[in-house]
């Protein structure tokens, strides 16, 4: 949820954080759904997960990361570049 909506990619370790507090939640709203509205989850994320997602799409086999330098520089030409050869080397294999 946090790349969509705040464009925040947080570090593995942050993810699953973000992970374990999502099922706490869910524990809540399963055991007493009136009370689940009134608690508040905090959770601290670090890192910068765009250093991360090459590490992680090798890891679940899931084709190549486009360059975070791609990404911050807001070039969207570059970025679907990217995008396309990493689609084009995927569909290779």
């Amino acid at each position: 949820m946090s790349p969509r909506t705040e464009g925040i990619i947080p570090a593995i370790e942050s993810s699953h954080a973000l992970a374990g507090a999502l099922r706490v939640c869910q524990r809540w709203v399963a055991e007493d759904p009136e009370a689940a509205r009134e608690k508040t989850m905090i959770v601290c994320l670090s890192g910068r997960g765009d250093k991360d997602m090459e590490t992680a799409l090798k890891w679940f086999g899931l084709g190549k990361a486009i360059p975070s330098s791609t990404l911050m520089t807001g070039n969207k030409e570059a970025a679907a570049s990217a995008a396309q050869n990493a689609q084009a080397e995927s569909e290779a294999k």
